[in-house]
């Protein structure tokens, strides 16, 4: 009597079929890690946009509303003061257009790990009633806005609105 025996055995079609399926499932599984990664890093650069962005903004705010040696004058860099050395800046709208790229800190020194960071500053009168639009003249409220890129591309932008202390900007 003769038995019947089956082998069982790949087939190069199998073969074939499961290497594709399993390159398939690697390529689906190297996108995700990619994808994670991109958005760590891009999370990293916010975060860390937005604290370059609070610092600055800080640093602006200890300042006095205006200039004490010339109240009431533009805003901007006052004649006799430089532009570029924020050591200098005696008033908050002494960092009007002010920029750094990449970020310094106050000694213009640059900052450790912010090689990729760009910051920039604009200060400007706004309407008490509208403090998101600016306005021309003296108001009694400044809105001060930081802005951080990252390889130029914006990470963060923070603002603070002013008063002066001396006016009342609800009164019109």
């Amino acid at each position: 009597m003769r038995s019947t025996q089956t082998q069982h055995a790949l087939t190069l079609v199998e073969t074939v079929v499961a290497t594709a399926v399993l390159a398939l499932v690697m390529v689906a599984a190297l996108n995700t890690i990619g994808a994670t990664a991109r958005s760590r890093l891009s999370n990293r650069d916010r975060s860390h946009a937005m604290l370059l962005a609070q610092d600055l903004l800080a640093e602006i705010a200890e300042l006095p509303y205006t200039d004490p040696e010339s109240p009431g004058g533009a805003i901007g860099v006052e004649s006799g003061e430089g532009t570029t050395d924020r050591a200098d800046f005696d008033d908050i709208d002494d960092y009007h257009n002010w920029t750094a790229d990449p970020a310094e800190s106050k000694d213009g020194t640059a900052l450790s790990g912010a090689g990729r960071f760009a910051r920039r500053v604009v200060v400007t009168w706004c309407n008490p009633s509208s403090p998101s639009g600016s306005v021309g003249s003296e108001t009694g409220l400044k809105r001060i806005e930081v802005t951080v890129t990252v390889d130029g591309a914006e990470a963060a932008v923070v603002h603070v609105l002013r008063g002066d202390v001396g006016s009342n900007p609800m009164e019109e």
